[in-house]
């Protein structure tokens, strides 16, 4: 089972639209609503552009006991039920384009442990009571953080990363002075992991594995920041006042989490990179 993609994420020593060509230039309107690129595992939503995860928890009354008796038993019910949810869905979060948290669940007791310690440290931010008694509870927890998934699984960083971009795939010499990368993967079908690639036509990794990327950055952030509009990505905080906007052409990997550029695009970041360090400062936006 392959690690790579969670050693790029944390390798120092881990969330985007339509644009023609590779120059913002050519970007085209975006009409599209803002809206957070969210997931849903059953009643669990993984909002991928928040970093968090939400649950409700549902929670009966017994048949017995005092008013006070009931109500305590029915919020513990709805806090298990919450804690179930968020394992099962946590289980199946991508971490990279081949793995998912429970692959590293499976391997390692210290990972396990610290995950369900997580999961029992989830925030409670509402709590409801309804006409039959019930009561539901909604909980959220963060994928980022020293204390949220991506710091559990930060040592977790054996495994060698892919091989960088051919040498002969030469960086543009004049790419510009952009401030950041936003890579439109709409329509590709890609999808959000907490560590994503960003790979040319060959295979090879223009991001992330190779590059002296701040740790705490990427265990607090995140590697990439996902949006639904490029009204939303050009206004996100790693955007900066210029972000260069691309086109990827395919996705990679057997989760479909990697956004893969042609070689014309490939140069430019390249290029950018070498100029202004736009990767290792992690200014990347993918749009969903």
């Amino acid at each position: 089972m392959s690690k790579s993609s969670l050693s790029r994420v944390f390798l120092a020593s881990a969330l985007l639209l339509g644009a023609v060509g590779s120059f913002p230039s050519l970007a085209q309107t975006d009409t599209q609503s803002v809206q957070s690129v969210r997931e849903s595992v059953g009643a669990v939503t993984i909002d991928w552009s928040e970093g968090v995860v939400r649950v409700t928890g549902t929670g009966a009354p017994p048949d017995r006991g005092t008013a006070s008796q009931r109500r305590l038993m029915a919020e513990r019910a709805a806090i298990a039920d919450a804690y179930r949810q968020l394992g099962e869905a946590l289980n199946g979060v991508r971490v990279d384009a081949e793995t998912i948290v429970k692959d590293y669940i499976t391997e390692s007791d210290t990972v396990r442990l610290k995950v369900s310690a997580m999961i029992r440290g989830a925030q409670k931010i509402d709590r409801r009571f309804l006409s039959d008694g019930s009561i539901e509870i909604d909980m959220v927890l963060k994928l980022y953080g020293q204390q949220g998934l991506s710091g559990i699984l930060q040592p977790q960083k054996n495994a060698a990363p892919p091989p960088p971009v051919p040498e002969k795939i030469k960086p543009d010499s004049n790419p510009g002075d952009y401030t950041s990368v936003i890579v439109d993967c709409r329509g590709l079908g890609l999808q959000a992991a907490m560590s994503p690639a960003l790979l040319n036509q060959s295979g090879g990794e223009l991001y992330l594995g190779h590059l002296p990327v701040e740790p705490d950055f990427v265990i607090d952030k995140g590697i990439i920041a996902y949006s639904t509009s490029l009204n939303e990505a050009r206004r996100h905080e790693r955007a900066g006042n210029l972000p260069l906007i691309v086109k990827a052409i395919g996705v990679s990997g057997n989760f479909k989490a990697d956004a893969v550029l042609a070689e014309k695009e490939t140069m430019l970041v390249l290029g950018l990179e070498a100029k202004n360090k736009i990767l290792s400062q992690s200014h990347v936006i993918f749009v969903l």
